[in-house]
């Protein structure tokens, strides 16, 4: 915390100027541990001191002086100290969103902590994190809506099931977990050649049943592609950080059938 220049007790001290975490909020007292142990004169709910031998922000909750930002606080919280537990209707760090101090409000719902944000007017946010203490798991929460769960497994976004499009699928997870953007626009390549030789290749359908799935799929073995041309496999990194076959490219699927059909096409032409 900033060093305060002299300043005799019960002056009051505008924290923003030494840029303290507290955001707009005047210090009224300025006190060693004797004079805030004093009471005296009687500090009102609410009322922040700054301990000089400290360097602590604390406010008196109408009971004890606490730490914390300003407001009411009726748990512990020190700035900067990530491992100090923060009690019910705490104030939060300083210095978040456009509204200054933000309070971070503690509830149990169900089994499910919740944490949730609140300005210094005392109004709620209708956007907050929870965890599920039964299953160990966080989601995120808009306007009453679960719309991200974070499990060990994975992360579910129910709306994205139920928000259709007709458009195609333009998104690939990358092997850590990534989602990226997957593109296909002139832009966005080079050294573009004709490729009519892949008419010759012989590529070979199956059926099969995934594992984990009770129905039967129609469609390809990623190695028997990638042997007909590796660049229409996608790759992945085993344990030992070799390179091996998890997917292949249906775009690529797609190239070999147009370059199939080009050339039946041409032949027809001829005759």
């Amino acid at each position: 915390m900033p060093e305060l220049p002299p300043v005799a007790p019960g002056e009051v001290i505008d924290s923003t100027t030494f840029g303290n975490p507290v955001v707009e909020r005047v210090v009224s007292r300025y006190v060693d541990e004797t004079e805030r142990d004093a009471k005296s004169p009687t500090p009102s709910v609410g009322e922040p001191c700054y301990v000089a031998s400290s360097g602590q922000l604390q406010v008196w909750n109408g009971s004890a002086w606490v730490m914390g930002g300003g407001g009411t606080v009726t748990g512990d919280i020190e700035f900067g100290d990530p491992t100090v537990s923060i009690g019910r209707h705490s104030t939060g760090r300083g210095n978040l969103g456009s509204n200054g101090d933000i309070a971070w409000y503690w509830e149990l719902v169900g089994g499910e902590s919740r944490w949730i944000p609140r300005d210094r007017t005392g109004n709620f946010y209708d956007t907050y994190l929870a965890y599920d203490n039964n299953n160990g798991f966080m989601s995120l929460w808009i306007d009453g809506v679960r719309v991200a769960l974070w499990t060990r497994t994975g992360v579910v976004m129910p709306n994205i099931y139920t928000t259709t499009t007709g458009s195609p699928a333009d998104m690939n997870v990358a092997s850590d977990g990534t989602l990226r953007r997957s593109t296909s626009s002139r832009r966005y390549k080079s050294n573009i050649q004709p490729a009519p030789e892949l008419a010759d290749y012989v590529l070979n359908p199956v059926t099969f049943r995934h594992d984990g799935d009770e129905k039967d799929f129609i469609g390809f073995i990623a190695e028997d592609v990638a042997a007909v041309d590796e660049r229409a496999a996608i790759y992945d990194v085993d344990a030992d950080g070799e390179p091996v076959v998890e997917n292949y490219d249906l775009r690529a699927v797609v190239a070999v059938l147009a370059a199939k059909v080009n050339r039946l096409e041409a032949q027809l032409a001829a005759t």
